[in-house]
């Protein structure tokens, strides 16, 4: 059954409304329209005169739970859409897959039978080499430094990639926290560890081979299959964010969570460039504004969740364990950056690693 999102959900987006996952000042990005850029904030924004336009109901799909962060971006963009397009626009949220996986909801957004939807960066380097980069292991240190990366600009660089391969846009981004590894068996404390542990990863091939060099066998496979899986022993673990595996209750048959934080991937919501293109220039601006309010609001709101999901986990008795040397995972991996490098292209990683020198000064 779709959910329209609650007023308690505004309310509490007012709460976390701040600039980024961090603090800083949001800045512009690009869009799809030059005459539609976006401001810093929908709260400079005119919308007491808009474009005539007849009103329209928008679905936006995902395959995550309500309490997902992604899916509260959805849920905060659908409530702010609706103040700042003056009733124009109204949005109906269908989380837990509703309108499909996540591979079929790419495909709806490109049909246009739906408006947008959730998805993590691995599944769009099908798209485009240039999204590989987000796959690979240990590219950053932090959530906030990608956060910073991407408003750098490498979100526009992306967002041009996509949009030609695909005419899609990512109109939030998400960035969630990094993914730890989850087991039924025992911690893990260096990539010896992991030798011949199946592990459910997402279907994507830079982080089978990055799992495969760290010792664990890979096993692509739906997000909706994976707590089946490790019960009935078709896997030993699995690898995400604290935040799910709180939320989602995958916890209840697993015993350690070891923070390795071998992934930092952003979600995004997708959007057609064409769907955009199409609203009067003022109201698009006010959508990309909006996707951007609500990304920034979802990245503040996934750092207090994964906070609290790391004191809920130990509560319930799982063992949280600490890597005492990071580096014997960071080496072991090097070898698949190495080897994905050409296939993403010397274009797109001068321009993530100069961005990141920039923001990490």
């Amino acid at each position: 059954m779709k959910k329209i999102v609650s007023l308690l959900c505004l309310m509490l987006a007012c709460v976390f409304v701040v600039a980024g996952c961090g603090g800083g000042q949001p800045t512009a990005t690009s869009a799809p329209s030059e005459s539609a850029a976006p401001a810093e904030s929908t709260e400079s924004a005119d919308i007491g005169a808009l474009s005539v336009m007849e009103p329209q109901v928008w679905k936006i799909g995902g395959s995550g739970a309500p309490t997902n962060s992604s899916c509260y971006a959805q849920d905060v963009f659908a409530e702010l859409i609706a103040k700042n397009s003056n009733g124009l626009i109204t949005v109906e949220v269908y989380p837990n897959g509703q309108l499909g996986d996540d591979k079929t909801l790419i495909s709806q957004v490109q049909m246009g039978s739906v408006t947008g939807s959730d998805c993590n960066t691995s599944l769009l380097s099908s798209l485009d080499p240039a999204f590989m980069v987000m796959d690979l292991p240990y590219m950053t240190t932090s959530s906030q430094e990608l956060y910073d990366i991407i408003h750098g600009g490498f979100g526009d660089y992306l967002n041009e990639k996509l949009d030609s391969a695909a005419g899609l846009y990512a109109n939030s981004w998400i960035i969630k926290a990094s993914r730890v590894i989850y087991n039924i068996d025992k911690p893990i404390n260096t990539p010896d560890d992991l030798k011949g542990m199946k592990l459910r990863i997402m279907e994507n091939p830079v982080m089978a081979r990055s799992l495969e060099a760290l010792g664990a066998i890979p096993v692509p496979m739906p997000a909706s299959e994976r707590v089946m899986a490790m019960q009935t022993g078709v896997v030993q673990g699995c690898e995400n964010s604290p935040a799910i595996i709180w939320q989602e209750k995958d916890y209840e048959v697993v015993k350690y969570i070891s923070l390795t934080n071998h992934f930092t991937t952003p979600n995004v919501t997708l959007m057609s460039t064409n769907t955009l293109k199409a609203l009067p220039d003022d109201i698009q601006k006010i959508v990309l504004d909006t996707g951007r309010e609500a990304g920034d609001i979802a990245c503040q709101y996934d750092r207090e969740v994964t906070d609290k999901s790391i004191v809920e986990l130990e509560n319930a008795g799982l063992e949280i364990n600490e890597i005492s040397n990071i580096q014997l995972f960071v080496d072991a991996v090097k070898p698949v950056i190495d080897e994905y490098s050409p296939q993403i292209g010397d274009e797109t990683l001068k321009i993530f690693n100069d961005i990141k020198a920039e923001v990490t000064k």
